[in-house]
């Protein structure tokens, strides 16, 4: 399903995150990079869009938030991020189009009161777990 920018009228929250995208968690080796990378992001119907630019017109990355998700922190610190997790397994998100499978992505604010909206943003969806470390 594509999904373009004026289809998302009623947006719950957006604003810029840093994001991980974590692929096999268990396999991570020395050589392996894990890097931050800024977004613009979007929650609209029970969806979180992720976005290279405000600008963009289409989602590069669309993860939907389903049964299988749970949201996770340790606490409300901005140096710890808020890490989203399937409990089936792999996270299923789509990706430039593409289905793609994830451990976990991890978001990071700029700020400590931006943290705690888009943890209760995402927390308040009808069928997203919130799991407090």
């Amino acid at each position: 399903m594509d999904h373009e920018r004026e289809d998302m009228q009623q947006w719950e929250l957006q604003g810029h995150l840093q994001v991980m995208e974590i692929e096999n968690k268990g396999k991570l080796s020395m050589s392996s990079k894990r890097t931050w990378h800024r977004k613009w992001c979007i929650i609209s119907g029970q969806t979180l869009f992720l976005f290279n630019s405000p600008s963009d017109a289409s989602p590069y990355l669309i993860i939907p938030l389903d049964l299988s998700i749970s949201v996770t922190t340790s606490d409300y610190s901005m140096e710890r991020p808020i890490i989203l997790h399937s409990t089936l397994g792999n996270l299923k998100a789509a990706k430039d189009g593409k289905e793609k499978r994830f451990s976990e992505i991890q978001l990071l604010t700029d700020a400590k009161s931006k943290k705690f909206k888009w943890m209760m943003a995402l927390s308040a969806q009808p069928n997203v777990q919130y799991l407090n470390q």
